[in-house]
């Protein structure tokens, strides 16, 4: 480790029609003390030749080349090979504000902080999403904040943080490689649950761009209500570890908000006849969440408690038919 480095870790797969301006937001930050991290995930689209010219030029850019296994491997393979004493990560389509690097690590030490996180702009939303300007401080501070914190989706990613290595190491921190969604919010908690202290900067300080992609929360998958089932318990047992009360309202309203995604999705996007659709919806009902989910059904209005009623007691027909009239 070099005390004071600022690593940034930017994994890269055939994303060059915006990496010039990822690499040239961190190039024009006023913070000298950093090495840029790049992970080539075996692009085909030039990328990987944008990034050997950033290389070229700047000696505190650093390109590495793997085989293609996706976001998260990247990101560890970038993490094992990063010597700073901070570190950030960025994603290759994506910028950071000026000054960004500066105000992050100028927030930690400032604070002696485990982890800072800061606001950024969704350019989809076109809206700033900021968090409060305060410390967070030990189990009872966090349960206090970690709601706002969860519903904002400011712990869902990793690229509006700062961290410090010490507690990446005390929580031996690595992206899940099983997982292709919701593995930065795994990461997240697993910091959170060694943070002792935590800086929230209310300052946008990152660029999130997505205004072409498709919401992953409407996509279908096979297994994706097995992966929010996943999530759903995960962030429950943190908040158990946080000292939190039985079935937080927030937890069980952001579930069933997936659930109705799902739905959605399965009816309208997948595909499928009718009755394979049933089918899923029979297997979903059965899921331990679902479960917990029906029986907080008084914590819900008439409309989900009737959504619910109808997903665990399978009766799957009249729940396809409602969500094709959605579609329709």
């Amino acid at each position: 480790m070099k005390k004071g480095l600022l690593s940034i870790i930017i994994p890269v797969y055939n994303s060059r029609d915006r990496l010039a301006e990822c690499f040239e937001s961190i190039v024009n930050q006023n913070f000298e003390r950093m090495e840029v991290i790049v992970v080539d995930d075996c692009s085909s689209d030039g990328s990987l030749e944008l990034c050997m010219e950033y290389e070229k030029t700047y000696a505190y850019f650093h390109v590495f080349t793997k085989e293609n296994e996706g976001v998260s491997a990247a990101r560890n393979y970038g993490l094992a090979r990063a010597q700073g004493e901070y570190i950030q990560f960025a994603d290759s389509d994506d910028m950071l504000y000026p000054d960004a690097c500066r105000r992050l690590v100028e927030c930690m030490e400032r604070d002696a902080s485990d982890l800072v996180i800061c606001g950024y702009y969704n350019e989809r939303e076109q809206s700033k999403i900021l968090p409060l300007d305060l410390m967070v401080e030990g189990r009872e501070g966090l349960r206090e904040q970690f709601p706002s914190l969860f519903t904002q989706f400011l712990i869902h990613v990793p690229w509006n943080k700062l961290y410090h290595r010490r507690v990446l190491e005390q929580a031996e921190a690595a992206f899940p490689l099983d997982l292709n969604k919701g593995e930065d919010l795994l990461f997240n908690l697993k910091v959170l649950e060694q943070a002792e202290s935590i800086s929230l900067l209310p300052e946008a300080l990152y660029f999130y761009h997505n205004v072409n992609d498709q919401s992953l929360s409407f996509r279908f998958r096979e297994d994706s209500m097995e992966i929010e089932e996943r999530l759903f318990q995960s962030v429950a047992a943190f908040w158990d570890h946080c000292g939190g009360k039985p079935d937080p309202g927030f937890l069980s309203h952001f579930y069933l908000t997936a659930v109705k995604n799902k739905l959605y999705a399965l009816v309208g996007r997948s595909g499928f006849d009718a009755g394979t659709c049933r089918e899923y919806m029979k297997k979903w009902g059965r899921l331990e969440s679902v479960g917990r989910l029906y029986g907080l059904r008084q914590c819900f209005g008439a409309k989900d408690r009737i959504l619910l009623y109808l997903i665990r007691n399978q009766r799957t027909r009249v729940l396809y038919l409602y969500y094709k009239w959605m579609g329709d």
